[in-house]
């Protein structure tokens, strides 16, 4: 798919990214909690979305340690909004 197409998609998607994957995107907390976090770690999540794993990764880590990195914008502004 072409960047452009791309881009277009995921901001069409970003408001209703987490509605409409919930049936096929879950269990992120069960995820986490096989996960070692340490309280001094760095998380880095890489293609984050709109950042549904950071709410159970919150329970583990203060939030400075938490870093979100996905190719669209529209996903990451809709990450900032989920998670101030």
């Amino acid at each position: 798919m072409q960047s452009s197409k791309l881009d277009s998609f995921y901001t069409r998607q970003a408001p209703l990214y987490d509605i409409t994957r919930q049936m096929i995107l879950f269990d992120h907390q069960e995820a986490v909690r096989y996960l070692d976090i340490q309280p001094d770690d760095l998380i880095y999540d890489i293609a984050c979305g709109t950042g549904k794993n950071i709410t159970p990764l919150l329970k583990k880590i203060n939030a400075d340690h938490i870093h979100g990195f996905d190719y669209s914008h529209a996903l990451l502004a809709q990450a900032r909004k989920n998670h101030p």
